[in-house]
Formats: C-alpha cells, sequence, structure tokens
C-alpha cells in the first residue's frame, strides 16, 4: 500500500463504497490505491487501463489516467487531479476499466471534498488580493534585479584557473588553493599547469616567466640566495702595488723614503725604502689582512603583506 493513497479492491461493475474524504491539507487523500480483482482473487490486467470521471459540485467533468504499478497483479495508483478538488462539496466519480475490446467495467461512487484546493479565482476574491498581487509583481522587480547583479558580480570575478592574486586573510578553498608547494592531486586543472606541485612561494619574490632568460624559463623554477660569499673570482680585479729599495746602513741611522742623495731626501714618497740589517732575516709582510670572509645580505628592500593564491 502506497502511502496517502486509500487501498481499493476494485471488482466488476460494482459500487464504489466508503471511498474516503479528501481534503488538501491530509497527505493521506491524494488518491486511490487500486487493485483489480474478481470475485476476491487479483487479476492478470494486462492490456487494461483505468479511467477516472469525475462531476464536481460546480458542474465541471474532470477525467484522469491511472498510473500502471503491476499488471501481473493488476495493480494501479490513482492520483486525484487538482481540478477535482477546487470547489467543496461532493464529486461523483466513475472508475471505468477498458482493454481493446472496450468496456470491461464501470464503478460509480462519491468522493466528499471537505477542503478545497485554493483557486486563482478565490485569490482574486479576497481582500488582500491587490496588496498581494504589488508584493508579487515587487518580487518579479527584485528577481530581474538580482539576476542582474549576479550577471555582474560573475563578470567581475570571474577567475581562470591558473589565475593568481595576493590575500593577507586566507580565501575561500572551494576556489583558491595557497601556492605553499602542496600536491596537485584531485585538481587536474592546476595539474595541468604546474604538474605534480604547487610552486611554494612562501618567503620567495615572483618574477614573470621568461623564455629568452635560462633562470626564469619555466613555472615554478626557483633560484637566488639571501646572502652570499664572495669567491675569489667574483672580486673586482686589483692589486696593491709597492716599490720596495733596499738600502743597508752599518750605523743604524736615518732613515728617508729617499736614499741619501736623492731629490727628496729625508720627505716621503710613493716607494717604501726597506732597511736590511746585515746578518738579519727580513720580514716579508708588507700588508695586513682584513675581512672577515662572511656572507653579505642581498635582500632588496620589502613589506610582507599577505600570502600568494592560486584559482582552482
Amino acid at each position: 500500500m502506497f502511502d496517502g493513497f486509500y487501498p481499493l479492491n476494485l471488482e466488476v461493475n460494482k459500487a464504489l463504497v466508503d471511498l474516503p474524504d479528501a481534503k488538501t491539507s491530509d497527505h493521506k487523500s491524494r488518491g486511490l490505491d487500486i487493485t483489480r480483482t474478481l470475485n476476491g482473487v487479483v487479476q492478470n490486467t494486462a492490456g487494461q487501463v483505468i479511467m477516472l470521471n469525475a462531476k464536481t459540485p460546480d458542474g465541471r467533468s474532470v477525467c484522469a489516467l491511472a498510473d500502471v504499478q503491476d499488471t501481473n497483479v493488476g495493480h494501479y495508483l490513482l492520483t486525484y487531479p487538482t481540478a477535482m478538488m477546487t470547489v467543496a462539496g461532493e464529486v461523483q466519480v466513475e472508475l471505468t476499466i477498458v482493454d481493446t475490446t472496450g468496456t470491461i467495467s464501470t464503478n460509480t461512487g462519491t468522493v466528499n471534498i471537505v477542503q478545497a484546493v485554493a483557486n486563482y479565482g478565490d485569490v482574486e476574491d479576497d481582500s488582500n488580493f491587490p496588496a498581494l498581487l504589488q508584493a508579487m509583481q515587487q518580487l518579479q522587480t527584485m528577481q530581474a534585479q538580482i539576476t542582474t547583479m549576479q550577471a555582474s558580480i560573475s563578470a567581475l570575478e570571474h577567475f581562470e584557473t591558473g589565475a593568481i592574486i595576493m590575500s593577507a586573510t586566507p580565501l575561500n578553498s572551494t576556489y583558491w588553493l595557497p601556492l605553499d608547494g602542496r600536491a596537485t592531486t584531485g585538481y587536474s586543472g592546476l595539474a595541468a599547469i604546474y604538474g605534480a606541485n604547487l610552486p611554494n612561494a612562501s618567503g620567495r619574490f615572483p618574477v614573470q616567466i621568461d623564455t629568452t632568460q635560462t633562470e626564469f624559463n619555466t613555472l615554478g623554477k626557483t633560484g637566488g640566495e639571501k646572502t652570499h660569499v664572495l669567491s675569489t673570482a667574483e672580486m673586482p680585479s686589483h692589486n696593491h702595488p709597492n716599490r720596495f729599495y733596499r738600502s743597508c746602513d752599518e750605523n743604524n741611522g736615518h732613515y728617508s723614503a729617499y736614499p741619501q742623495g736623492w731629490p727628496g731626501y729625508g720627505g716621503f714618497a710613493d716607494r717604501v725604502m726597506v732597511w736590511i740589517n746585515q746578518g738579519e732575516t727580513g720580514n716579508q709582510n708588507f700588508i695586513d689582512n682584513a675581512g672577515g670572509g662572511q656572507a653579505h645580505n642581498t635582500l632588496p628592500p620589502y613589506i610582507v603583506l599577505g600570502k600568494w593564491y592560486v584559482h582552482i
């Protein structure tokens, strides 16, 4: 038995008695759950149909066709049509069984409609109809405006797969993923662009792709360093020239930048005179070591604004 349908054993040419009242608020009175029987025995009804003809209290004729469930056991479902229930009162119903040879049976009865379906005429007659009509018109106008707004928003917020933006707050993960190196599993569009993993942009400066430069010719390529120690090859080409002159004086007297007898003796010049005391070993360290060999900072001025996100 189907919920909401009154069970009825439909015998040939027998009156329909004790049919339940019908009302729109009662889901259990929506129609009839029919089983075709003959002397109480379920019949095979292959090729048979059951039709409803009804006469409403206001004189209208209403027709409907029962839905076949299983002809092997003569099972049909008949849903009362809305037109049959628009006016309260007794409805004269007639169930007709027909097959290819003609009418097999006609069964008649009465269904009392105790709560009718409100029709448009009832609504028009209601004192609140003008206000209701105005409200409906306003709703239609609002619906049109909302549709226009949705189209505008869609146009403004349309992003292609792979579009990248920065945000200081987390974005909706339905549409955006952070560029943090995570796997692209389950995101075929992103996988086609980046491969198995998204780029990890954490703590990195973005650079536009440039196929003419080896360092920047592939999506996801990384490079650079925060600090760097200069190698000898990276140092500017330079030297530290000195001009040395040897002077020996057994008397350990005055020494000058120029040997005695040269112009400028006793003054200063861009030459160094080295005295070597005979019998002693001279010191060859003329320039002291300088510098610590530490890495130097290569970062440009920066400001942290948020996190990079890619559109799914």
